[in-house]
């Protein structure tokens, strides 16, 4: 939705961001990794090998000093992608948030808001999905 916007200094970083959120629960599902692939092709960035090339704290910080509220508020959006599209946010998942969330200062309300919506739009597609597939 929003990496094609994403600065080309950002995005490495931000594939970084979402290789360790979809690492975070010490597996990466299959359908994951096609999120992450999109997000790649989106981004006009070669299919990656699911391997982050800088630490968690240098992706955090470099994010953070880089990037407007707006931009923190749009790659947080993406990264609830990767996570709620296997249908669940376990503990592990949870906590990865909660840390993202601090690092890129937003408020809980304003987290809880774009997880709500990123949960609606994927319901959605899943919906339209169903509806045009349907037997």
């Amino acid at each position: 939705m929003y990496t094609h916007l994403f600065k080309d200094a950002q995005k490495p970083y931000f594939l970084d961001l979402l290789i360790y959120a979809a690492r975070s629960n010490k597996q990466l599902d299959a359908v994951q990794k096609l999120v992450i692939n999109a997000c790649c092709t989106e981004m006009g960035m070669p299919l990656c090998d699911y391997q982050a090339a800088h630490t968690l704290e240098e992706v955090l910080q470099s994010l953070r000093a880089g990037t407007s509220p707006q931009e923190r508020r749009m790659m947080f959006t993406e990264l609830m992608g990767v996570l709620i599209v296997d249908g669940e946010i376990d503990e592990d998942e949870e906590g990865f948030v909660m840390q993202v969330e601090e690092a890129f200062g937003l408020t809980e309300a304003e987290a809880e808001g774009l997880l709500t919506e990123s949960i609606a739009i994927m319901d959605a597609y899943n919906r339209l999905t169903s509806m045009i597939y349907k037997a």
